[in-house]
């Protein structure tokens, strides 16, 4: 369990850098279109690598056969659940600080259990709770630093509307389509062995 969270804290810290890096590629000139191709690319040959390590070339050989098979499905799956998700991200860091990004798109736990809500999924209750308080934090991080920007700007309004539309919304489009994306990939996984259970025993025995 030690090692699970120390994996989580890690795994934390590098993806919230990733939203410094944003704002810095945005403040150096660099437009959100690259920053989020870059980020997808980036994750591609990461995860490739870790799959090659693991589990050899012919993992590789055998997904590129799968994804070839059903493109349709992981093209759509694909363009939710990360090109949405990483121009969502991108773009909202490219108008607001990187901090509020990340910290925005912890609404991604609210998001994740409407999500599974919608795919007819249940979860214990207590975890609404601690759903509530994220969207308590959200809430309070996008409103303190629209009135914080309000201020320096000496403008009432523009600000916390740019803001929020600007940053909050596409950050907010970004947490809603990560779990959806997984949602969908999970669904058919789950689908697909419950009704070629002989598959699995296959693959279990080699």
């Amino acid at each position: 369990m030690v090692k699970l969270i120390l994996l989580g804290l890690l795994a934390g810290a590098f993806f919230s850098s990733t939203f410094i890096l944003n704002e810095l590629m945005s403040n150096a000139g660099g437009h959100w279109f690259w920053s989020a191709s870059l980020r997808y690319v980036f994750m591609w040959l990461i995860i490739s690598a870790v799959i090659i390590l693991q589990h050899g070339f012919r993992r590789i050989e055998a997904l590129a056969s799968i994804f070839l098979q059903h493109w349709r499905f992981w093209c759509l799956t694909g363009s939710i659940g990360f090109g949405v998700f990483y121009t969502g991200i991108c773009y909202a860091g490219d108008h607001v600080a990187g901090w509020v990004v990340a910290a925005t798109f912890m609404f991604t736990v609210v998001t994740s259990l409407l999500v599974l809500l919608a795919f007819g999924q249940r979860f214990d209750k207590k975890f609404i709770i601690y759903a509530f308080l994220v969207f308590i934090g959200v809430v309070l991080v996008n409103v303190s630093e629209g009135l914080r920007a309000s201020a320096l700007a000496d403008i009432d309004s523009a600000p916390m509307a740019e803001m929020l539309l600007y940053g909050a919304l596409p950050a907010l489009i970004a947490a809603f389509s990560y779990p959806i994306g997984n949602q969908l990939v999970w669904q058919v996984s789950h689908n697909s062995r419950k009704h070629h259970p002989h598959k699995d025993k296959a693959k279990t025995q080699q």
